[in-house]
Parts: C-alpha cells; sequence; structure tokens
C-alpha cells in the first residue's frame, strides 16, 4: 500500500516536471503597455493607427513632456519645503530624487519613442524627438545619447 502510494506520488512528480519543462519552450505572449525596463510596447489599437493618426498622438505627448518640463522647473525654483531638500539643492553630490513629473516624463518618452518606431516601421516620416527634448532632457535626468539621431 505505501509502495503504491509512492509509485503515484513519484509518477504524478514525474509529470509536473514534465509539465514544467514543456512550458519554458512555449512562446511567450508579447505584453502591451510598459515593460520593467522603463520602455513601452504599442498595444494592437495603437499599432493599427495610420500614419497622421500615430504622428499626432507623438505630437501630444511631447506637448505633455513640454509640461512636465516646465512645472519641474516652476518647482525646483521654488522656495524648499524641507531642509533635506534643501541640502539636495545645495549639494548636488546627494542624490536627487527623481519627483512625480520626472517620471511622468520619462513615461510620456517611452511611448513616444515607441509610437516614433511605429511611424518608421510603417514607412512614415519620424518625428526628432531629440530636437523637441533637447532643452529639457537633462533637467529631467534623460540621456540623450540613447536616442541617436
Amino acid at each position: 500500500m505505501i509502495r503504491a502510494g509512492l509509485v503515484v506520488a513519484v509518477a504524478v512528480a514525474g509529470l509536473v516536471v514534465a509539465g514544467c519543462s514543456r512550458q519554458e519552450h512555449a512562446p511567450k505572449a508579447r505584453v502591451t503597455g510598459f515593460q520593467p525596463d522603463g520602455s513601452y510596447v504599442l498595444t494592437e489599437r495603437e499599432r493599427a493607427l495610420n500614419c497622421a493618426r500615430l504622428a499626432g498622438t507623438v505630437t501630444l505627448h511631447l506637448n505633455d513632456m513640454k509640461a512636465h518640463a516646465k512645472a519641474e522647473r516652476t518647482a525646483s525654483k521654488s522656495l524648499p519645503r524641507t531642509v533635506v531638500s534643501l541640502l539636495r539643492r545645495a549639494a548636488p553630490v546627494i542624490e536627487r530624487r527623481e519627483t512625480e513629473n520626472m517620471q511622468r516624463y520619462k513615461r510620456d518618452l517611452a511611448i513616444v519613442l515607441a509610437m516614433n518606431q511605429a511611424l518608421a516601421d510603417k514607412g512614415c516620416a519620424k518625428i526628432d524627438v531629440k530636437y523637441h527634448i533637447e532643452d529639457d532632457a537633462r533637467l529631467m535626468g534623460v540621456s540623450l545619447r540613447k536616442l541617436g539621431r
């Protein structure tokens, strides 16, 4: 009786392991939206947009990015509310915390870059993102070297 139960347990464990190993080879579904590395994968609906709508959406996000940068610039010029924020401004060695405006800016940038690539993939004219953001990139903690030309 115990031996039969042991055989069944070993057989079930073997099936579980075999199922897990088969699962590794299955193709992974493409997850849309924001990725852990900070990039963005377009949804089917976004990929289906024509050139004019893609370019319009990119322009809207670029305008949002300008607004985030303006809000960040205004906030950085205002008086610090705490001693810690005063010290962060006085000593650039202290790591600067990413603000909500910076996070929104980077999220919009990820969308802009993904949509701009979709424009190129469709044979449409790409938008020069680097030109539009070069004035604000340093303030917002974005490296222009990643964007290329």
